[in-house]
């Protein structure tokens, strides 16, 4: 008779451990739940006020442009970038294509490279980078002025007294039109070497046999070696 009375107080314990087990691990579950979903309100917010500063970025009069500004140009037209000027004031700083800017402007043959930045809160500023002419080239009965990778370039606003290269025979050259072969490779070589030993040159002769560089009145006769 006591060893049942034991046997059932022991199954009784046994019984609340087992519900207090459940309880605490349901009290878990349901703290964890509560953690998780004051995560995702918290996520939420977050979200919803980003949305709303976003909105209000996008939307505030505060930041619509009232400056362009250009550094750097000597030779585009002054209706190029007063149509540009005109294109982007009024918009909103965060909505302006950098690359874009700089897609239009690199259309422009005498125009080497740009760089478009955000002054905020409502100015825009345009680096560009030009290309400066290093010698005319001779072809036919007109000069074509050409930078110092070969690209032919506008020839408005140069000076007179740029070397003169010879040789080229007469073809249509292009403004933006990079000139290749051997020729206009020596001439750009030429062109590198003599001033770095202060010798002035002032007219480049590239002939089938030949090779001439004129300092001032003075012919060089060059070999067609290195």
């Amino acid at each position: 008779m006591a060893k049942s009375r034991i046997k059932k107080n022991t199954r009784i314990k046994q019984r609340k451990k087992a519900r207090k087990r459940k309880k605490e691990k349901a009290k878990e579950i349901l703290k964890r739940a509560g953690k998780i979903s004051l995560g995702f309100l918290v996520i939420a917010g977050i979200a919803v006020a980003g949305k709303k500063m976003g909105d209000f970025f996008l939307a505030s009069p505060y930041f619509q442009i009232s400056e362009v500004n250009f550094e750097g140009n000597n030779s585009l037209e002054k209706k190029v970038l007063d149509d540009l000027v005109r294109t982007e004031l009024g918009k909103n700083i965060f909505r302006v294509d950098p690359g874009e800017i700089r897609r239009r402007l690199k259309h422009y043959p005498q125009v080497k490279e740009v760089i478009v930045s955000r002054r905020f809160p409502r100015e825009m500023k345009v680096r560009i980078e030009e290309r400066k002419a290093v010698a005319f080239i001779l072809n036919g009965d007109k000069r074509y002025p050409v930078d110092g990778e070969g690209f032919v370039i506008p020839g408005n606003s140069l000076p007179p007294a740029l070397p003169l290269i010879t040789g080229f025979g007469k073809r249509k050259m292009v403004p933006g039109e990079k000139l290749g072969g051997a020729k206009i490779t020596v001439a750009l070589k030429i062109l590198d070497i003599f001033p770095q030993s202060g010798l002035p040159i002032s007219k480049i002769e590239l002939g089938e046999q030949s090779r001439v560089v004129w300092i001032k009145e003075t012919k060089v006769f060059l070999d067609k070696g290195e």
